[in-house]
């Protein structure tokens, strides 16, 4: 008998031991598995025993076996609190709790043996209490096979919603999360004890006590951390059922899939802060339920491509709105759940918190009580890091701002956006004919090269791309920018910096930067008319300026120019050419459908070719009675925007009207004899290749 301890307590001592070093995916199913083993070698160990010692002996092992737990769980308070610890840490935790556990089971069935009559015990350990014979195997002192087989299930169903748990509490945030804790720890091994003791005869009722408390605590769990959840984040739900069986074998499936629950982190923001500050917010934040829903509703807008968001208070419910393709556009609850109006406080409480404005003492949750103050506008800026796959984070900085309404406070968050890499002046949108026109004025060794934009057209953008575009390999170029409106920098050009923050204008560096000799400066932002004058006289010197303008056509461009109060005839004598770009809204490719062709609106953008029969325009979808909504563009009938584009060549003519009568009517008089001047034209072969709608190119046009 005793050779069979010590086997026992060695495949106990084994098993506890990979299972505490085990670590990632696999290496959790092989901690179960190992625990699952130890756990069955501890109760072999433990029947064994109890029949070999008294009361006195039993009740030192239960004193034994409770000092090992809690050193265990010493051990695991220790491991939570010094992350950066040593590996052995766990393995501490794990065999202190386990051998402990095994400890205590064992002297409880020895006191028990000599106190309680019963099944367990007349079967198993001898009628009388007698203890059991050394000469019986271990194996016979345990419940029937199918029974002891339930009892192996259940244990590794508890063993992997108990990890899995710890970790979901500790990610959500949850409060109160130490009951469930102690629920999910305590009532299966109770269970489990109960069932050897006095139901190892029955195997009905005991394989019904030890599935009901592996099964029910697992249950109630998920009903309580899926409590005021989004959808995309709630688990054994139907929807989540159905993405795991949709995802099935499609290892990309199951990767878009995931997007769509991956978690978001929010960090405070501000110029004025610390980074240690910025943390410190985000964990705040954390600490609030709101941050889920707040976070889900951030995620949305952000894998939606929306440029801002807008959550609005309701009567009972919030409502969405995102920024997209310049316009602002309602979004279908399908998309962005709302959220009622009482955990809405959360979200707002959370977001208050990223910015620095909850004070340490102010309660955190949905249910907190109003506030004494009236709210009041509030405005900061907050970060954040989305989208972790293969190690690499996307990062995002946004604009807040939170304004009191009768029903609660609105917030708009407004995307930083990031840089948009196209590979060429054609992936824009420009036809190659215009992409010719504009890489030639980019070519010539003198002259001022104007890119123009409306505002929320893509000026940063198009820009980038054109001198991408340029031939910056046999040509010196340089930048100059203010370093409190940086750039993306643009590969073999040399960046030359002035701070507007501290007062100075490009005046400060321009004589520096035309001493080294570059054959191309690029100046973005023209601040005052003697920075535009200096640079025009230095085109004499054969230098070829390009800079940028906040326009709405080319010829107003122009006039923007002019206004800054420069001699008209050294703007006449200097320019060369103007590019202006404006965004238009590209039809969803899932939903757009088919219209008629109208005669007169040929006419009206310039288009004579007879052949042309039909439009296409956006899906008209009646969500109020039941008519499924497009996935791709949410409804709205578009998705993305391309370029059309207006190009000035400045001729001899233009150059006249601009020393004698500039205006915006007579440059675009003059202008619209060259075949590539005007929106319209470049905006016409969108609708004929059916890219947008003719009321789409009208609303661009205005």
């Amino acid at each position: 008998m005793a050779y069979c301890n010590y086997i026992l307590l060695g495949i106990f001592a084994l098993g506890a031991l990979i299972a505490a070093l085990m670590k990632g995916f696999w290496g959790g199913l092989t901690r179960i598995a190992a625990l699952t083993l130890a756990v069955v070698a501890g109760l072999l160990f433990a029947n064994n025993v109890a029949g070999m010692i008294d009361a006195s002996g039993a009740g030192a092992l239960i004193g034994i076996g409770v000092i090992g737990i809690v050193a265990g769980l010493a051990f695991f308070e220790l491991v939570k609190r010094c992350p950066k610890s040593a590996r052995f840490l766990p393995a501490g935790a794990d065999l202190g709790a386990g051998v402990g556990a095994a400890l205590a089971a064992a002297g409880a069935a020895a006191f028990l043996s000599k106190k309680l009559p019963g099944p367990f015990l007349e079967g198993q350990l001898g009628a009388g209490g007698e203890g059991v014979k050394v000469t019986q195997g271990a194996i016979d002192l345990l419940p029937s096979i199918p029974l002891f087989a339930v009892m192996v299930l259940m244990f590794a169903l508890w063993a992997f919603v108990g990890s899995w748990a710890e970790g979901d509490l500790r990610e959500l945030k949850k409060s109160a999360d130490m009951p469930w804790k102690l629920v999910l720890a305590l009532v299966f091994p109770i269970a489990l004890t109960v069932t050897i003791l006095f139901f190892g005869s029955s195997i009905a009722v005991g394989a019904a006590i030890v599935a009901a408390a592996a099964i029910i605590p697992s249950l109630a769990y998920v009903i309580f951390r899926n409590s005021g959840l989004p959808p995309g984040q709630k688990v054994m739900t139907p929807g989540h059922l159905a993405r795991l069986s949709r995802g099935k074998g499609n290892k990309k499936k199951k990767q878009e899939e995931a997007q769509w629950t991956l978690p978001i982190e929010l960090f405070g923001y501000g110029s004025g802060v610390s980074k240690s500050m910025h943390a410190e917010r985000g964990e705040a934040a954390k600490a609030i339920t709101g941050c889920v829903p707040l976070c889900d509703l951030v995620y949305r807008a952000l894998k939606r491509k929306a440029t801002a968001l807008q959550i609005l208070p309701g009567a009972e419910a919030t409502s969405v709105k995102y920024q997209l393709d310049g316009l602002w556009q309602e979004v279908p609850g399908v998309f962005a759940p709302p959220i009622r109006i009482d955990r809405y406080k959360g979200v707002v409480q959370a977001m208050k918190a990223l910015l620095g404005a909850v004070p340490a003492d102010e309660p955190k949750g949905a249910d907190q009580p109003a506030e004494k103050a009236a709210p009041r506008r509030l405005a900061g800026e907050i970060y954040m890091e989305y989208d972790n796959v293969g190690g690499k984070k996307k990062k995002m900085a946004a604009q807040v701002l939170l304004a009191p309404q009768p029903t609660g406070e609105a917030m708009q968050i407004t995307f930083k956006p990031l840089a948009q890499h196209f590979k060429s002046l054609e992936h824009l949108g420009m036809s190659k004919q215009r992409a010719d026109l504009l890489r030639g004025f980019l070519r010539a060794e003198r002259g001022l090269v104007i890119l123009a934009a409306p505002p929320a057209h893509g000026l940063r953008t198009f820009t980038h791309v054109a001198l991408s575009s340029a031939d910056r390999f046999t040509r010196d170029f340089t930048a100059v920018e203010d370093l409190a409106r940086p750039y993306d920098p643009v590969e073999n050009a040399v960046r030359a910096t002035y701070d507007s923050r501290q007062g100075q204008t490009p005046m400060n560096i321009l004589s520096d930067v035309f001493f080294k000799e570059p054959r191309v400066l690029v100046i973005r932002d023209l601040v005052n008319r003697e920075t535009l004058e200096y640079c025009c006289r230095e085109i004499q010197n054969d230098r070829l300026i390009i800079t940028t303008v906040r326009a709405r056509n080319s010829a107003d461009a122009i006039l923007q120019i002019l206004r800054m109060g420069i001699d008209p005839k050294l703007l006449a004598d200097s320019l060369l050419g103007v590019v202006t770009q404006r965004l238009i809204r590209v039809l969803c490719p899932f939903c757009k459908e088919p219209a008629p062709v109208n005669p007169e609106v040929l006419r009206h953008i310039g288009i004579h070719r007879q052949s042309i029969d039909t439009f296409y325009r956006p899906h008209s979808t009646d969500a109020a009675h039941g008519e499924k909504v497009c996935d791709g563009c949410m409804g709205f009938g578009f998705k993305t925007r391309k370029g059309i584009y207006d190009i000035l060549t400045v001729t001899d003519n233009i150059r006249r009207i601009l020393v004698t009568q500039p205006s915006e009517q007579a440059i675009h008089a003059e202008a619209a004899k060259g075949e590539e001047y005007g929106f319209a034209t470049d905006g016409g072969r969108f609708l004929l290749w059916g890219v947008t709608s003719y009321e789409e190119l009208v609303r661009c046009l205005k």
